[in-house]
């Protein structure tokens, strides 16, 4: 997916550049860059599939061993499974703390 923009976009997670604009664009197919870009609210060419939905059961997460790897979308569909609520404006890290906190 092509992002537009200007400059760096700094990473808060993992305290380094997340991307740098060349030309006004910039290119990736990470799933995680992706989701941080889109929810800054950056122009992209993609389309965006809003009403994607996660079936997770309490066995599928207790399959699941690496959180780190996984997209606030997945993180926040665990934890809905979970009973949580209000997940809208968090963040990756605190998605992972709560999630540490079961």
């Amino acid at each position: 997916m092509k992002f537009y923009g200007n400059g760096i976009v700094w990473d808060k997670e993992r305290n380094k550049a997340l991307c740098t604009f060349k030309n006004g664009e910039f290119e990736t197919k990470e799933d995680r860059v992706k989701d941080i870009l889109l929810d800054l609210g950056y122009k992209h060419d993609g389309e965006i599939i809003e009403d994607v939905e996660y079936e997770v059961t309490e066995e599928v997460v207790e399959d699941i061993k690496n959180y780190e790897e996984m997209t606030n979308k997945e993180l926040k569909a665990i934890l809905e499974a979970k009973g949580y609520m209000n997940l809208d404006r968090k963040t990756k890290k605190q998605l992972l703390t709560m999630l540490e906190g079961d």
